[in-house]
């Protein structure tokens, strides 16, 4: 069998090695097809997940923002109540002060 493969090798090695060549070359051409695709598919993968990566990253910011607003404004709000207190107690005194001077 070897050697029929070889001697019909030799009889026809016009076409035969051209041919052998052509077959390498295609499939060598579709290696390369593939690994290109493999590579767009990396890169777009990559892509989605930095934009994942910086729209969590965004989401997280806005919702530190939101915290520390909703800090800062009940902080706001317990200082007016504060100084509504206190505003209330100088009152209280002075109506105080006022009711014993008039005693």
């Amino acid at each position: 069998m070897a050697t029929e493969l070889a001697e019909f090798a030799r009889t026809h090695a016009g076409w035969v090695l051209p041919l052998l060549c052509l077959s390498c070359l295609a499939v060598l051409v579709g290696l390369f097809s593939i690994q290109r695709r493999q590579l767009r598919a990396l890169q777009t993968w990559e892509e989605e997940r930095k934009r994942a990566d910086q729209q969590r990253l965004e989401q997280s910011r806005a919702h530190l923002a939101s915290e520390q607003a909703e800090r800062d404004a009940r902080l706001q709000r317990e200082k007016q109540v504060q100084q509504s207190r206190q505003l209330m107690a100088n009152a209280i005194a002075t109506l105080q002060q006022l009711k014993r001077h008039s005693e």
